[in-house]
């Protein structure tokens, strides 16, 4: 993986796991804590996928703005993630808020079923 994506594992281990500080002019490499650490590796793993998602989201805008036919239909064709409080309205949704509204689709979808399924039972057993 990392010959691939041109990262060298040293410098990744290096950059997860120490900080470089100077004091009185001196250049020293600081082990982080484990907890530090960890807070790291959350911190890129966020940016990489931030960075990856922002990557798909150009991808696609680009596709779809090359092909004529999708853009005649640009109003009909479209990907849409609803969000169900209605109140934030962003240009540009990070991926942060992308998962946050999936997370919020799923849990609207498993709400529905659910009461539907309920419903639907209790109607059978009334007749």
């Amino acid at each position: 993986m990392f010959n691939t994506n041109k990262v060298k594992e040293e410098m990744l281990l290096e950059a997860l796991t120490t900080r470089k500080t100077v004091t009185v002019g001196e250049r020293l490499i600081v082990p982080y804590k484990l907890a530090e650490a960890g807070t790291v590796r959350d911190s890129m793993a966020k940016s990489l996928y931030s960075a990856l998602f922002d990557w798909i989201v150009f991808r696609t805008n680009h596709a779809l703005l090359n092909n004529k036919d999708l853009e005649d239909n640009s109003k009909t064709l479209s990907i849409g993630v609803l969000d169900i409080f209605g109140f934030e309205d962003y240009e540009n949704n990070s991926f942060e808020q992308f998962c946050i509204n999936f997370a919020n689709e799923r849990l609207q979808h498993y709400f529905n079923q659910h009461i539907f399924k309920l419903e639907q039972t209790q109607h059978s057993q009334a007749d």
